[in-house]
Parts: C-alpha cells; sequence; structure tokens
C-alpha cells in the first residue's frame, strides 16, 4: 500500500513540474519565438560584428551580417538564429535526459529553474556554448583520448572559438577544460602552450572590450537591413561601449541593493545560493539508493560545484545582473562533468584540498540537515526567484508557473 501510494505521489509530482516546464515553454515562445524583439537583449548579442573594428563577441555576428550582404533576406537570418538557439537548447536538454536515464537518477531537477527549466534565454548563445562545452568534455574525459596530442589542440580551439563567442566563458566552462588539459598524460609542452594559448585569447578579448563608437558603428552597419535595429544601451550591442567601473558599480547595486529594501538584498542573495547549492548537490544523491557510489558521486560534484562556482565569482558580484542564466551555467558544468569525465579521471585532476574540503562540508552540514526527499521536493519547487526577476515572473519559478498555467487554463475553459 505505502509503495503504492509512494509511486502515485511521484507521478503526481512529475506531472507538475512537466506542467510548469510547458507553462514557462509557452511563455517563452509568445514572448520571443513567435516575434521578432529586434532590440532584446539575445537576439542583439547575435548581431556583434567587426564593423567598428575586432571587438569581443562579434565572431557569429560577422558571419551573420556577411550572409546580408550577400543577399540573403533578414528574414531567414532570424529564423536561422531562432533555429539555431532551439537546436541547440534541445541537444543539451536531450544529452541531460538521457545521461540521466542511463543512470537512473531522478530527472525532475533537469527542468527546475536553476537548470534547464529557465527557458526565456534560449535566443541566446549560452546553449551553443554549453553544448560545445559538452563536447569538449567527451572529448577531455578519458585517458585513451587525453594521450591524443590531435584531440587536445581540437579542444583547445574549440575553447578559443568559445571565447571569441562570449568571452565569459572563462569563468565558468574554461577552469574544467585546464584542469583537464593540465592532468591529461599529453606532453607538457603541447599542455603549457594549450593552456597558454587559452589564457592569452581571453586577454586579448578584454583588451579589445568595445567602446560607444564601436557599438554605434555596429548598429549603423546593420540599419539597411534591420531599419528598426535602434542604438541603445540596454541591449548586448549597447553593452560592448558600457565604462568598466560603471558596469561593476551598476551590477554591483542591482545585485545587492534592492530599490525597496536596500542591502539587505545581500544576505537574501547568499541564502538563495545557499538553498541551491544544497538542492543541487543533493538532489540525485536524495534519491539515490543508498551506498559507496552514491557518496562518491555527491563528493565530486560537490567539488566540481564549489570550483564552479567560486571562479564565476565575478559573474555573480559585478558582471552580471542575470542569475537564473548565472546557475543554469554553474548546473550544466557540474553534471556534465561528472556524467563525462571518469570518476578516476576526475579524482586525479581536482584538487586535494577541495576534495577534503567537500567531504567535511558534506558531513557538516548532513549532521544539521540531513538530506530528505521530502526537503528536495520543497526547495524544487521554492527555488523560484533570483537575480533581478520579480515575484510574480511566470518565467523564472516552478510554483509562479504552475499558478499562471492554472489561471490559463482556467481562462481557457471559460473561454
Amino acid at each position: 500500500m505505502a509503495s503504492s501510494t509512494t509511486a502515485i505521489l511521484k507521478r503526481i509530482i512529475g506531472a507538475l513540474v512537466i506542467f510548469a516546464f510547458i507553462v514557462r515553454l509557452w511563455l517563452f515562445a509568445d514572448m520571443f519565438l513567435l516575434h521578432t524583439p529586434i532590440n532584446e537583449w539575445g537576439f542583439t548579442e547575435y548581431l556583434i560584428n567587426f564593423s567598428g573594428g575586432f571587438v569581443r563577441r562579434g565572431i557569429i555576428g560577422e558571419g551573420l551580417f556577411a550572409m546580408a550582404r550577400i543577399g540573403i533576406p533578414t528574414s531567414i537570418i532570424v529564423l536561422l538564429i531562432k533555429a539555431v538557439s532551439m537546436v541547440c537548447y534541445a541537444a543539451v536538454l536531450g544529452f541531460f535526459i538521457w545521461q540521466f536515464r542511463k543512470h537512473r537518477w531522478n530527472w525532475w531537477i533537469i527542468l527546475a529553474p536553476v537548470f534547464m527549466g529557465f527557458v526565456m534565454c534560449i535566443i541566446r548563445k549560452d546553449f551553443m556554448q554549453e553544448l560545445m562545452l559538452i563536447g569538449m568534455l567527451a572529448m577531455l574525459g578519458h585517458d585513451r583520448y587525453a594521450k591524443g596530442r590531435v584531440v587536445l589542440w581540437v579542444a583547445t580551439a574549440v575553447c578559443i572559438i568559445e571565447l571569441l563567442i562570449h568571452e565569459a566563458f572563462v569563468f565558468w566552462g574554461i577552469p574544467i577544460i585546464v584542469m583537464l588539459i593540465y592532468t591529461s598524460t599529453t606532453a607538457r609542452w603541447d599542455k603549457i602552450v594549450s593552456i597558454t594559448v587559452i589564457v592569452s585569447t581571453f586577454i586579448t578579448m578584454c583588451w579589445f572590450k568595445g567602446s560607444p563608437g564601436i557599438a554605434s558603428d555596429i548598429i549603423q552597419s546593420w540599419q539597411p537591413y534591420f531599419p528598426d535595429l535602434q542604438e541603445q544601451t540596454s541591449s548586448s550591442i549597447g553593452a560592448i561601449g558600457w565604462d568598466t567601473m560603471w558596469t561593476f558599480r551598476f551590477h554591483c547595486m542591482t545585485n545587492f541593493c534592492s530599490p525597496t529594501i536596500g542591502w539587505l538584498r545581500l544576505p537574501l542573495q547568499l541564502a538563495a545560493f545557499i538553498c541551491y547549492t544544497y538542492m543541487v548537490c543533493n538532489f540525485v544523491y536524495t534519491f539515490s539508493p543508498p551506498g559507496h557510489q552514491r557518496e562518491l558521486m555527491r563528493g565530486r560534484l560537490t567539488a566540481v560545484y564549489m570550483l564552479t562556482a567560486t571562479c564565476m565569482i565575478p559573474m555573480f558580484t559585478v558582471l552580471s545582473v542575470d542569475y537564473s542564466r548565472l546557475y543554469q551555467y554553474l548546473c550544466v558544468t557540474s553534471f556534465a562533468t561528472v556524467l563525462l569525465i571518469p570518476g578516476a579521471r576526475l579524482d586525479r585532476g581536482l584538487p586535494g584540498w577541495l576534495k577534503r574540503f567537500t567531504t567535511c562540508l558534506n558531513n557538516t552540514v548532513d549532521s544539521y540537515f540531513t538530506p530528505s526527499k521530502g526537503l528536495m521536493v520543497a526547495l524544487l519547487f521554492l527555488s523560484d526567484i533570483n537575480g533581478i526577476h520579480q515575484l510574480n515572473d511566470a518565467g523564472v519559478g516552478t510554483l509562479v508557473s504552475l499558478y499562471h498555467g492554472l489561471l490559463m487554463a482556467v481562462h481557457y475553459v471559460l473561454g
């Protein structure tokens, strides 16, 4: 009787998670996919090109600009941007569903807002870069591949392309890739040169960060093809011209000082980070059968998560306000690493102090907050709001998505 009740409860929770996810997909389609938000951040992110000179994030835009100049209709370019973004998202989502089923892990967390469940930013470069990261992890993860110079340099080339697409990859993707390169069995000289090239590329992107003049030139270059494209600072193209110190102050104040509650927002952000970290690192562990392998998996996942989160501190503080996307980077990187990198290879790469710290952290937290299925489900539904999003934003959280979904269903039934 108990097992039957548990099975029914699991089906209900799974159905609610899927329903909330569908609601967010519907909102995404209605707001972004079925329309062409020319001046929205995600769309303009693709249009940055080299019309004002070499600049960060411009490699894709330069390719699209070349297509426009040879006469390809702008409607095709818009469709291509949407199609590529959707295909990359579907590929990353499919990868995790496949891997979770393969390992018999609980899949609910995949559709959580802090993982693949935040879909309002699909029309961006994020999932393209995450898909490329997954490919690099697959290449570098096994020792039989790590011995090959060809694999090493292919991965290095992909890293360079990633940085040319968006330099923020250095904070959430490069740490794991560099760790795998450094601990590979390839010749030391090859590893040194590879890491040097990657670091030099990032420094180059920081040097060619852009200016207001370059941003204006980019807008002007697209005017014959997108006459509605506006010159504004609140777009990806406009961000090319942001002053560095102003950028730092703006992000810091927006993240940690609310117009209504002031600096009280800082401890709330920290509390949210702690809750999300606890859920992500313990969710699969809690729903897995007890055993030594379960402990090893949690330890490795927590170590990778903490390492990546530490490297992402600049993004969480002064380089971004899109916390939903930052948590997504964290989850994708951490889970993909644990899923694709064999345990022995990962143990060899992770610093010893980090593994000891992770073990101590998990043991200490367990003594006060023992992970339970009920607690994980509660966090899954309550992990709604982060960053700049509002409490009534249906595109962010599970509970709010369920509420808006029920309202839409009622309105549809009642006509």
